[in-house]
């Protein structure tokens, strides 16, 4: 289904990027759209090197981050299409020189599918270091002392903390043990099984796995801001390669791309892309949804799917739709922001001709008004399940703590002590839905209230796989610190009068 008017609505593309950038747009930055199988649509903004003004051009090479996660899932869907293993069999079964270990000896085996779909209970970071260093994965710190995954991971192997299926957990470590599994089972390095197999079949000629000739001669320098400034990060090869090592120019993204929205048959039968596109995890149809490689939502009665990457100076997005055969692709050489997803879903909803987003003096004015007898069977305080490794996100998102959920203006307010929520935000109930509620989280984003068999409100539900557990407001974070320091004053003032005795007494 092609877009009506198409070319019209694309001369508004270079607003919305410029739109996106507001008064900090990074050093440099690329745009390319596809239709119907066709770029219709490449361009450049700013330089790939500050200091020799060197421009960027369709050419330029870029990280992509947890892009090459999409990459590493049609790798192995190639070795299942082959007979090479089943997805459900055990992935040590196939791993030579390391092991997972599930948590204890009744919890299930670790399987290919739990590591394609995140829930190998496995968490962003296994160890102090990735928890201190959780971006030494992409920055290349790591591959200057391991040589492989196989010494970084040592014999010991890796410890999940909870059973395998239980819950997702974003995990790096998941796609780059899948990269080792594509290595241990075509006996080919993963450079160059992405070579032969993915990039040649579809003839991305700018693009690699390791900087190695004209890619890595071809590649942008990587920022980061610093006091204003944008300072250069060392260009270094990374060891985690499955889960965010690749290396694509705009052009070569935009062939990969329109190899997704046709399930390009040079790549995997259409029943094997039709596998991997489903949701293979959701907490909710109305939140986002995990496939193999790629994530998906709803806008409006839109399917698009979005996967999103970062790693050592660059960002990186893809967003689509096969319904309409159409694909976004951005790219920037600064680290640590999400302007590429933030101008890609704007670019996306305007091509679509979705309605606009709401602005928040308007859904103010349009949400209905809950009694206070309905607001208050929502307060509490919310947090996630216990374990750090799998909550990493979670936590440094909003301030190693759960939220709190309270009354104000007639409204509920959802805040935490520290992090991005600090400050507060406002949950407006839905029209027709008594427990859906929406709210601003880098743009307005559904929040379901969980209940259980009772009906009870027992849980909450929210950006596509945060699901928090309910508790007594005395609970929180900041009652708990008040318990403490309550206490510890009182133990003070205790010990004090105990001294103050004490010394009366010798007297």
């Amino acid at each position: 289904m092609s877009i009506p008017d198409l070319t019209s609505r694309l001369e508004h593309a270079d607003d919305i990027v410029r739109e996106g950038f507001g008064d900090n747009p990074p050093p440099g930055f690329a745009l390319g759209v596809v239709d119907e199988s066709v770029p219709v649509l490449e361009s450049h903004y700013g330089y790939a090197d500050l200091e020799t003004r060197q421009p960027i051009t369709s050419n330029t090479v870029f990280r992509i981050g947890s892009i090459s996660k999409t990459f590493t899932a049609i790798a192995v869907m190639q070795l299942w299409e082959r007979g090479c293993f089943e997805l459900n069999d055990p992935i040590n079964d196939y791993l030579k020189a390391f092991g997972l270990h599930p948590p204890n000896s009744d919890a299930p085996a670790i399987t290919i599918h739990h590591l394609l779909s995140h829930t190998s209970g496995l968490g962003r970071g296994e160890t102090f270091r990735e928890f201190v260093d959780v971006y030494g994965h992409f920055s290349g710190r790591w591959k200057s002392r391991f040589r492989s995954l196989n010494e970084f991971y040592g014999p010991q192997g890796l410890h999940p903390m909870i059973p395998a299926g239980e819950k997702y957990s974003y995990s790096n470590n998941g796609y780059a043990i899948l990269g080792q599994l594509i290595e241990d089972v075509s006996g080919l390095s993963f450079a160059d099984y992405m070579r032969q197999q993915v990039f040649d079949s579809l003839g991305m000629t700018a693009s690699d796995v390791v900087m190695r000739g004209g890619v890595g001669r071809a590649l942008a320098g990587g920022y980061r801001g610093r006091s204003g400034q944008y300072v250069p990060i060392r260009p270094t090869e990374i060891l985690q390669q499955g889960a965010g090592a690749l290396l694509c120019s705009l052009k070569d993204l935009m062939s990969f791309v329109i190899a997704l929205i046709r399930q390009d048959e040079r790549l995997l039968r259409t029943e094997t892309w039709q596998l991997m596109q489903q949701p293979h995890w959701q907490l909710d149809p109305r939140l986002w949804a995990e496939a193999y490689g790629v994530q998906f939502y709803t806008l409006e009665e839109h399917k698009i799917y979005n996967q999103s990457g970062g790693a050592g100076g660059f960002n990186a997005n893809i967003t689509f739709s096969p319904d309409h055969q159409l694909g976004i692709v951005t790219l920037s050489n600064r680290t640590l922001t999400i302007e590429t997803y933030r101008i890609a879903k704007a670019l996306m909803r305007h091509l679509l001709d979705a309605r606009p987003a709401i602005s928040e003096a308007d859904r103010h004015a349009s949400s209905p008004r809950l009694s206070k007898n309905q607001l208050e069977s929502f307060t509490g305080y919310y947090a996630p399940s216990p374990g750090w490794k799998i909550n990493i996100d979670f936590y440094t998102d909003f301030g190693f703590a759960g939220v709190t959920i309270a009354i104000e203006d007639g409204l509920l307010r959802m805040h935490t002590d520290l992090g991005r929520l600090a400050d507060g935000i406002h949950l407006y109930p839905d029209a027709d839905d008594p427990y859906l509620f929406h709210g601003q989280l880098g743009g307005w984003c559904p929040f379901i209230f969980h209940r259980s068999a009772r009906g009870q409100i027992d849980g909450l539900l929210f950006d596509f796989h945060h699901h928090l557990h309910r508790h007594p407001l005395t609970t929180s974070l900041k009652h708990r610190l008040r318990y403490v320091m309550g206490w510890s004053l009182a133990t003070i003032i205790l010990l004090g009068v105990l001294l103050h005795r004490m010394r009366k007494s010798r007297y």
